[in-house]
This record gives C-alpha cells, structure tokens and sequence, in this order.
C-alpha cells in the first residue's frame, strides 16, 4: 500500500515538474519573442511614419518652389520656407538611414531624387536671381524639377508600402507566439488541476488506510 501512495507521489511531483517547465517555457517565449517582435515591429511602423512624411514634405518643397516662380513668394520668404522643408527632409531622412529598415534601392532612389530636386532648385534660382531674368531656364529647370518631385515620391511610397507589409507580418507573428504561449498555459492549468485531483486521491486514500490500520 505504502509502494501505491509513494509511486501517488512520484506522478505527482513528474506532473507538477512537467508543468513548471511548460510555464516556464510559455514565459520565457512570449517575452523573448515578443520583446523582439515588438521592437522590429516598432522600428517598422517608424519607417512608415518617415515615408509619409518624407512624402508630404517633397510636396510641401516642390509647392514652394512653385509659388516662388510664380512670383507668389518673396525671395526672402521663399529662401525661410524653403529651408525649413529642406531642414526637415535632410532630417527625416537621416533618421530613415539611420535606422536601416527601409528598402535599400528605394532608400537609394529617394536620394538620387533628392540632388536632383536640390540641382534645379538651384537653377531656377539662378534664373530668376539676375538682372534680366532668364524666364526661359527656369521654366525649362522648373518643369524637370516637377517631373523629378513625382519620381522622388515613388521610392517614398515604396518604403512605406513595405514597412506597412511588415508591421502586418510582425502583428501575425506577435499573435501566433501568444497563442502558443496560451496554449501552453492551458495546458499547465489542466496539468496543475490534475496533480490536485491526484493529490486529493492520495489523501483520500492515505486516510482509508489509517482508518483500517486503526480498526484492526
């Protein structure tokens, strides 16, 4: 009888071990795991940010480069204007190199645009900044620079396509190591109420045992 309630005893305390390990385990996955999706995620959802950005700034830029031609601008408000959406694209894409989850040729791209834009900009400067303005060379340098503005935007939009791609992705992965860690853990509750059951029985019968061992 004695060997019954040792070997009681011994499931017990396999089944009890068993489930510390599976907590353990469940644990330590979701927040290994789950620290390292949520940081990659994080880093993409700001490179996402950056592309929108760096989208609307190239607008902004090519907008009041626009108005400056069309004389809607003063040089001097022009030049203030200008610098500010200069200072925030340089930094937005800084930011985005620094980084390094955007797409490598579209990161590529966006810069060759970037000089390009920069070159014309002063162009049409140049143009209109003389005695006798050259109308004709800063529309002609205008126009390319409008043509370049949209090409700058295309490898924009394709980081934040991707980034946005990602993040999704990294979403679904964050969820499936969740619900294999919760799985896990339903599965230690089952394991814990079993060893309860078990332990009770033990008890149940360790007592039936005394009661007899006091009869006789």
């Amino acid at each position: 009888m004695k060997l019954g309630i040792r070997t009681g005893a011994v499931i017990i305390a396999g089944v009890m071990s068993v489930a510390v390990g599976l907590a353990y385990w469940a644990s330590d996955r979701v927040h290994t795991a789950g620290m390292s999706t949520l940081e990659s995620r994080g880093a993409m959802l700001q490179t996402y940010r950056i592309a929108q950005s760096l989208k609307s700034l190239i607008h902004g830029y090519e907008l009041t480069i626009n108005e400056y031609y069309s004389t809607v601008l003063e040089y001097s408000n022009y030049q203030k204007k200008a610098g500010e959406y200069k200072e925030s694209i340089d930094s937005e894409l800084a930011a985005l190199e620094k980084l390094e989850t955007g797409d490598a040729t579209a990161v590529g791209d966006l810069k060759t645009a970037l000089n390009e834009i920069e070159g014309l900009r002063l162009e049409l400067e140049a143009a209109l900044n003389r005695p006798d303005k050259n109308w004709d060379l800063a529309r002609e340098a205008l126009f390319k620079l409008n043509v370049v503005s949209v090409r700058a935007v295309q490898p924009a939009e394709r980081i934040a396509n991707i980034a946005g791609e990602h993040a999704l992705a990294e979403d679904s992965a964050l969820r499936q190591y969740q619900s294999q860690a919760l799985q896990a853990l339903r599965l230690v509750m089952a394991l814990l109420v079993l060893a309860g059951v078990m332990t009770m029985l033990g008890a149940f019968r360790q007592k039936q045992v005394n009661s007899s061992v006091q009869e006789t």
